[in-house]
Protein backbone atom coordinates (compact mmCIF):
# COMPACT_ATOMS: atom_id res chain seq x y z
CA UNK A 1 0.00 0.00 0.00
CA UNK A 2 2.79 2.54 0.01
CA UNK A 3 2.54 3.57 3.32
CA UNK A 4 5.75 5.69 3.95
CA UNK A 5 7.12 4.47 7.82
CA UNK A 6 5.54 1.35 7.88
CA UNK A 7 8.60 -0.80 6.70
CA UNK A 8 9.79 -4.45 7.87
CA UNK A 9 10.61 -3.58 11.73
CA UNK A 10 7.78 -2.21 11.96
CA UNK A 11 5.30 -4.29 10.83
CA UNK A 12 6.92 -6.96 12.69
CA UNK A 13 6.71 -4.86 15.95
CA UNK A 14 2.74 -4.75 15.23
CA UNK A 15 2.34 -8.21 14.26
CA UNK A 16 4.82 -9.27 17.19
CA UNK A 17 2.31 -6.78 19.60
CA UNK A 18 -0.85 -8.21 18.43
CA UNK A 19 -1.90 -4.87 16.89
CA UNK A 20 -2.15 -6.19 13.42
CA UNK A 21 -3.20 -9.61 12.93
CA UNK A 22 -4.33 -8.76 9.36
CA UNK A 23 -4.19 -6.26 6.65
CA UNK A 24 -7.15 -4.37 7.94
CA UNK A 25 -6.29 -4.20 11.29
CA UNK A 26 -3.43 -1.23 10.25
CA UNK A 27 -6.85 0.66 9.47
CA UNK A 28 -7.81 0.75 13.13
CA UNK A 29 -4.40 1.74 14.62
CA UNK A 30 -3.87 5.06 16.87
CA UNK A 31 -1.94 6.84 18.19
CA UNK A 32 -1.66 5.29 21.35
CA UNK A 33 -0.66 2.17 19.63
CA UNK A 34 2.05 3.81 17.64
CA UNK A 35 3.19 5.14 20.73
CA UNK A 36 3.87 2.04 22.65
CA UNK A 37 6.55 1.21 19.55
CA UNK A 38 10.81 1.45 19.77
CA UNK A 39 11.99 4.43 18.53
CA UNK A 40 8.54 5.84 17.87
CA UNK A 41 7.55 9.90 19.95
CA UNK A 42 4.88 11.41 18.89
CA UNK A 43 5.64 13.21 15.82
CA UNK A 44 6.56 9.89 14.14
CA UNK A 45 3.57 8.09 15.28
CA UNK A 46 1.57 10.66 13.71
CA UNK A 47 3.21 10.61 10.17
CA UNK A 48 2.71 7.10 10.37
CA UNK A 49 -1.19 7.43 10.48
CA UNK A 50 -1.20 10.19 7.79
CA UNK A 51 0.57 7.72 6.15
CA UNK A 52 -2.16 5.24 6.82
CA UNK A 53 -4.49 7.65 6.22
CA UNK A 54 -3.31 8.53 2.80
CA UNK A 55 -2.52 4.76 1.76
CA UNK A 56 -6.46 4.72 1.19
CA UNK A 57 -6.56 6.56 -1.90
CA UNK A 58 -4.78 4.03 -3.92
CA UNK A 59 -4.55 3.34 -7.45
CA UNK A 60 -6.70 0.20 -8.58
CA UNK A 61 -3.45 -1.45 -10.25
CA UNK A 62 -1.19 -0.47 -6.70
CA UNK A 63 -3.95 -1.97 -4.80
CA UNK A 64 -4.15 -5.15 -6.78
CA UNK A 65 -0.32 -5.94 -6.53
CA UNK A 66 -0.93 -4.88 -2.64
CA UNK A 67 -2.32 -7.97 -1.87
CA UNK A 68 0.10 -10.29 -2.68
CA UNK A 69 -1.62 -12.44 -5.34
CA UNK A 70 0.76 -15.46 -6.28
CA UNK A 71 2.02 -14.87 -9.75
CA UNK A 72 0.62 -11.48 -10.13
CA UNK A 73 3.22 -8.79 -10.73
CA UNK A 74 2.68 -5.59 -10.85
CA UNK A 75 2.53 -5.61 -14.83
CA UNK A 76 -0.54 -8.41 -14.12
CA UNK A 77 -2.22 -6.02 -11.80
CA UNK A 78 -2.16 -3.05 -14.21
CA UNK A 79 -4.07 -5.81 -16.84
CA UNK A 80 -6.68 -6.57 -14.38
CA UNK A 81 -7.25 -2.54 -13.26
CA UNK A 82 -7.75 -2.09 -16.62
CA UNK A 83 -9.78 -5.49 -17.17
CA UNK A 84 -12.26 -5.01 -14.41
CA UNK A 85 -11.86 -0.97 -13.65
CA UNK A 86 -13.23 -1.23 -10.31
CA UNK A 87 -12.82 -3.86 -7.19
CA UNK A 88 -16.60 -5.02 -7.30
CA UNK A 89 -16.04 -6.10 -11.20
CA UNK A 90 -12.73 -7.59 -9.93
CA UNK A 91 -14.02 -9.65 -6.80
CA UNK A 92 -16.72 -11.41 -9.45
CA UNK A 93 -13.80 -12.37 -11.66
CA UNK A 94 -14.44 -16.04 -13.32
CA UNK A 95 -11.68 -18.16 -14.24
CA UNK A 96 -12.37 -18.56 -17.98
CA UNK A 97 -12.38 -14.78 -18.11
CA UNK A 98 -9.28 -14.84 -16.74
CA UNK A 99 -8.01 -17.43 -18.46
CA UNK A 100 -8.52 -15.71 -21.51
CA UNK A 101 -7.27 -12.37 -20.79
CA UNK A 102 -3.32 -12.11 -22.85
CA UNK A 103 -0.96 -12.30 -20.30
CA UNK A 104 -2.93 -13.95 -17.46
CA UNK A 105 -3.58 -17.22 -18.27
CA UNK A 106 -4.42 -20.26 -16.70
CA UNK A 107 -1.75 -20.71 -14.46
CA UNK A 108 -2.45 -17.32 -13.31
CA UNK A 109 -6.35 -17.35 -13.00
CA UNK A 110 -6.22 -20.14 -10.82
CA UNK A 111 -4.22 -18.52 -8.66
CA UNK A 112 -6.40 -15.48 -7.93
CA UNK A 113 -9.91 -17.17 -8.06
CA UNK A 114 -7.99 -19.10 -5.36
CA UNK A 115 -7.11 -15.68 -3.44
CA UNK A 116 -10.26 -14.08 -4.28
CA UNK A 117 -12.01 -17.36 -2.70
CA UNK A 118 -10.48 -17.38 0.17
CA UNK A 119 -9.67 -13.19 1.06
CA UNK A 120 -12.95 -11.72 -0.87
CA UNK A 121 -14.53 -10.93 3.24
CA UNK A 122 -10.63 -9.48 4.16
CA UNK A 123 -10.78 -6.56 0.61
CA UNK A 124 -14.50 -5.85 1.67
CA UNK A 125 -13.20 -5.14 5.58
CA UNK A 126 -10.27 -2.79 4.21
CA UNK A 127 -13.24 -1.15 1.66
CA UNK A 128 -15.36 -0.40 4.92
CA UNK A 129 -12.28 1.16 6.76
CA UNK A 130 -12.22 3.42 3.86
CA UNK A 131 -9.74 2.00 1.34
CA UNK A 132 -10.97 3.18 -2.06
CA UNK A 133 -8.68 1.66 -4.87
CA UNK A 134 -10.03 3.88 -7.62
CA UNK A 135 -9.32 3.27 -11.45
CA UNK A 136 -7.40 5.97 -12.95
CA UNK A 137 -7.02 5.42 -17.11
CA UNK A 138 -4.07 6.06 -18.18
CA UNK A 139 -4.45 4.46 -21.58
CA UNK A 140 -4.54 6.75 -24.40
CA UNK A 141 -3.08 6.01 -28.14
CA UNK A 142 -1.00 3.70 -27.06
CA UNK A 143 -3.45 1.23 -25.05
CA UNK A 144 -1.79 -2.46 -25.47
CA UNK A 145 0.60 -1.75 -28.32
CA UNK A 146 3.98 -3.21 -27.96
CA UNK A 147 6.71 -0.79 -28.44
CA UNK A 148 10.88 -1.01 -29.59
CA UNK A 149 13.07 1.44 -29.16
CA UNK A 150 16.54 1.95 -31.45
CA UNK A 151 19.28 4.47 -31.86
CA UNK A 152 19.54 7.67 -29.41
CA UNK A 153 16.04 9.71 -28.78
CA UNK A 154 17.19 13.52 -28.57
CA UNK A 155 14.47 14.87 -26.30
CA UNK A 156 14.44 11.26 -23.83
CA UNK A 157 16.44 9.45 -22.52
CA UNK A 158 15.79 5.73 -23.02
CA UNK A 159 14.11 5.71 -19.31
CA UNK A 160 11.90 8.74 -19.93
CA UNK A 161 10.74 7.48 -23.02
CA UNK A 162 9.99 3.96 -21.26
CA UNK A 163 7.82 5.68 -18.47
CA UNK A 164 6.32 7.83 -21.26
CA UNK A 165 4.88 4.63 -23.51
CA UNK A 166 4.11 2.98 -20.16
CA UNK A 167 1.65 6.24 -18.56
CA UNK A 168 -0.32 5.63 -22.17
CA UNK A 169 -0.93 2.05 -21.77
CA UNK A 170 2.14 0.66 -24.22
CA UNK A 171 4.15 -2.19 -23.34
CA UNK A 172 7.91 -2.01 -24.15
CA UNK A 173 9.45 -4.71 -25.71
CA UNK A 174 13.61 -5.12 -26.19
CA UNK A 175 13.10 -7.58 -29.46
CA UNK A 176 11.33 -7.11 -33.06
CA UNK A 177 9.34 -9.55 -34.26
CA UNK A 178 5.93 -9.75 -36.35
CA UNK A 179 4.36 -8.77 -32.96
CA UNK A 180 5.98 -5.64 -32.42
CA UNK A 181 3.55 -2.62 -33.11
CA UNK A 182 5.59 0.41 -33.18
CA UNK A 183 10.05 0.34 -34.01
CA UNK A 184 10.31 4.23 -32.36
CA UNK A 185 14.03 5.22 -34.37
CA UNK A 186 16.79 7.37 -32.92
CA UNK A 187 20.14 8.80 -34.61
CA UNK A 188 21.62 6.12 -35.69
CA UNK A 189 19.69 2.88 -35.47
CA UNK A 190 20.93 -0.44 -35.28
CA UNK A 191 19.67 -4.11 -36.76
CA UNK A 192 16.69 -3.22 -34.91
CA UNK A 193 15.34 -0.94 -37.90
CA UNK A 194 16.49 -3.88 -40.19
CA UNK A 195 13.88 -6.15 -38.52
CA UNK A 196 11.26 -4.62 -38.37
CA UNK A 197 10.92 -3.28 -41.80
CA UNK A 198 11.21 -7.17 -42.31
CA UNK A 199 8.34 -7.93 -39.81
CA UNK A 200 6.26 -4.52 -41.50
CA UNK A 201 6.61 -3.33 -38.25
CA UNK A 202 5.39 0.26 -38.09
CA UNK A 203 8.57 2.49 -38.40
CA UNK A 204 8.14 6.72 -36.46
CA UNK A 205 10.82 8.92 -35.74
CA UNK A 206 11.17 11.03 -32.39
CA UNK A 207 8.66 13.36 -33.64
CA UNK A 208 6.19 11.19 -34.59
CA UNK A 209 6.17 9.84 -31.06
CA UNK A 210 6.45 12.95 -29.29
CA UNK A 211 3.06 13.74 -31.11
CA UNK A 212 1.73 10.64 -29.98
CA UNK A 213 2.30 11.70 -26.32
CA UNK A 214 0.46 14.49 -27.48
CA UNK A 215 3.89 16.64 -26.01
CA UNK A 216 5.07 18.56 -29.10
CA UNK A 217 5.49 22.17 -28.09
Amino acid sequence: MDIEGLGESVAGQLTARGFVKKIDDIYDLSLKDLMGLELFGEKRAANLIKAIKDSKECRFDKFIYALGIRQAGSRAAEILAGKYKNIDNFLRAKYDELESIDEIGPVRAKFIILFLKRNSGLIKDMLSKGVNPGYQKTIEVLDGLKIVFTGKLEQFTRKEAKEAVKSMGGRIVSNVSSNTDILVRGDNPGSKLRQARGNGVKIIDESDFLKMLKRES
